[in-house]
């Protein structure tokens, strides 16, 4: 239900029985507002829920690649190895 179906619903609400006296402006006012915040409220929900699914995909996958490749091709590896040489060359 969008925005405007909550807001609406909530005016009946504010209306009660009685249609004949009117509806109070602050009292629309009131619930047009919590109306559009619940709405906020869940498109930003939904917003961190698809954040949060697409990094833990990354992850997931950067994972797998990482726990793939062989220690002797990595870049840990060669740095050590160069350090290694390095120091071996020093004395």
């Amino acid at each position: 239900m969008g925005i405007f179906g909550i807001a609406l619903r909530g005016f009946g609400k504010a209306l009660g029985k009685s249609k004949k006296k009117g509806v109070d402006p602050k009292k629309r006012l009131q619930t047009f507002k919590k109306a559009s915040e619940k709405q906020k409220l869940k498109s930003d929900v939904k917003k961190l829920d698809r954040d949060f699914k697409s990094a833990s995909e990354r992850a997931e996958k950067f994972s797998k690649t990482l726990m793939k490749q062989d220690y002797s091709k990595s870049a840990v590896n060669k740095y050590l190895t160069k350090e290694y040489k390095k120091q071996q060359r020093k004395p």
